[in-house]
This record gives structure tokens, sequence and C-alpha cells, in this order.
């Protein structure tokens, strides 16, 4: 007899995503769905032949370690730090001349997308690492169909709600984390399954909203197979940065430096700055990889 998951897999086709397909995923993802009168494209060739599950996204499988797993290994364990950085979390890496840019595309209230600053990177041939809230990626669909099928990008996981990772609630800028261990489980897993089940992605690397968390939840991405990653260069303060300023952020980079920046709030000094900056860091004999290139 077939198991439950079997029978709720996507059934094969060869017809287009369609707006109600979309829309009927992002709610059952319990996330935003696309605004009205917005595009929605074809997934990437690899899915093209797949349709959405007409089953609830929830009872797919992850492909990750399973929540009642997490909560046995993890549950009733005090952290000890809550912060950006510390044991478990990747701020840099081993490398006498390489250095990773990546972006966050947020969730929240600004699920834009900086086209201009993709442009910059495509036009200079910059491999990037991009993580990506489910929450954007369901509101710009078209868009991110085109990044995961462009070689030039890696897609890692920014998280569900776009919330400090944490298993007591502890907050950053005034946003309150996830308050347990299943919650935290539930900020990476929903959107590796969106990711997984929608894209065909496997993301390898996490990054909660804010880049907060503590170390019950750093060692909780870990057994999921989706280690933190920080950074060691704010490169545009949370896009507020003026153009300058962000050049001469990235330009600090040293050998096996990460850069966090923001894909997702255009019109800001992002885009102009990492335009400036990447020909500086490739005269300095700096070679810029994705994370999948480096760890």
């Amino acid at each position: 007899m077939p198991s439950r998951l079997a029978v709720i897999r996507p059934t094969l086709t060869r017809r287009a995503l369609t707006r109600r397909t979309v829309l009927r995923a992002a709610l059952a993802a319990g996330v935003a769905a696309p605004a009205p009168g917005q595009p929605v494209s074809r997934p990437p060739e690899a899915l093209r032949s797949t349709s959405l599950p007409t089953s609830p996204l929830h009872l797919i499988s992850t492909g990750l370690p399973t929540r009642q797993g997490a909560v046995a290994l993890l549950g009733g364990r005090a952290p000890a730090w809550f912060g950006l950085e510390g044991p478990g979390i990747v701020s840099s890496f081993p490398s006498t001349d390489q250095v990773v840019l990546t972006f966050d595309a947020c969730g929240g209230s600004r699920l834009e997308h900086d086209a201009e600053l993709i442009e910059v990177l495509r036009r200079h041939q910059a491999p990037a690492t991009l993580f990506v809230n489910r929450s954007w990626a369901v509101a710009n669909w078209r868009t991110m169909s085109e990044l995961v099928a462009d070689p030039l990008f890696e897609i890692a996981n920014h998280g569900d709600r776009h919330v400090p990772l944490s298993v007591d609630g502890q907050a950053a800028y005034g946003i309150p984390g996830t308050a347990s261990v299943e919650e935290a489980y539930d900020e990476i897993a929903r959107a590796h399954r969106l990711l997984r089940v929608l894209w065909g992605i496997e993301p390898r690397w996490f990054r909660p909203g804010t880049a907060h968390l503590d170390d019950v939840s750093a060692e909780l991405a870990v057994h999921l197979g989706t280690p933190v990653v920080g950074f060691t260069v704010n490169g545009d303060l949370g896009a507020t940065a003026p153009a300058r300023q962000v050049t001469a952020n990235l330009l600090t980079l040293a050998p096996g430096g990460i850069v966090l920046a923001h894909m997702n709030r255009p019109g800001g000094g992002t885009a102009a700055g990492v335009d400036a900056a990447v020909p500086l860091l490739r005269e300095r004999g700096l070679s810029l990889r994705r994370l999948d290139d480096v760890l």
C-alpha cells in the first residue's frame, strides 16, 4: 500500500503553474499570496513538468530530520548566548584569496526586488549566495524562478516569518524571536519545504531574520544540515547605507570574508556600491565565490 506521502506527491503534467495553483500553495504554506495583477511565471526547467500538490504543503516531507527528533534532542535546553556571533555560526572561512557576497531577500513589509543589483551582479559575472525568505519567494514568483535557473546564484534559506531564531523568544531590533525548539524548527523547515517542493532546491545554509540567534538554535540548524551563516562585513547596514559607504564597507573585506547586504530594497545605495566595489576587489586579487564553492 503506498505511503501517505507518496499519495500526496505532485502529479506530472506539462502545464505551467497558474495563478490559482500559486495562490493555493501560498495559502497552504501560510504566506502572503502574490498581489492581484502580479505576473506568475513558470518554474525553472527542472520543475516545469511538475504541478503543485493538491494537498496542503505541510503534509509534504521537508527532506530534513523530523521536528519530533529535534525536540527530543534539544528540548529543555537553556541558551547560553544570543547574538550575531558564536560557536556554530559560519562568519568566515579559510582562504588566501576568496570572498563571498551574500544578499538577503527579507520577509516583512518590504517584499521588493532590487533588479538593478541583480543586473550589476550579472554584468560583472559576480557569483553570490541569495538568502531568500519564504514570503519573498512567493511574492516575487517570476524573479525567483529566474534566479533559481541562473547558475551565477546559489539559493539559501532566510526563514519563514523572518524573525530571530531562539528557543525562548529573545528579540532583536524589537522583533520577538521564535519561542521554542518547535517554533525554531518551523522557522527553518517551512521555508525549506517551499523551496524544495516548488523549485527543487535543497538549501544548504540558513540565516535567520535579523541574523540573530542563540546557541541552541545554532545547534538545531546544524542538526538539520543547514548551518547558520553570519557575516564578516555588514555591507549595506540593512539597505540604509549610501553607495559610497557600501563600497567602502566591501573594500574592508579580507580573504575568507563574507558580506551581508540586501536585495529586497531597491532605490538605495546597495546596487551602485556593489557596482563600484567588485572591480576593485578583483584588482586586489580577491576572487568572488558562492558559499557552496568554499564551504
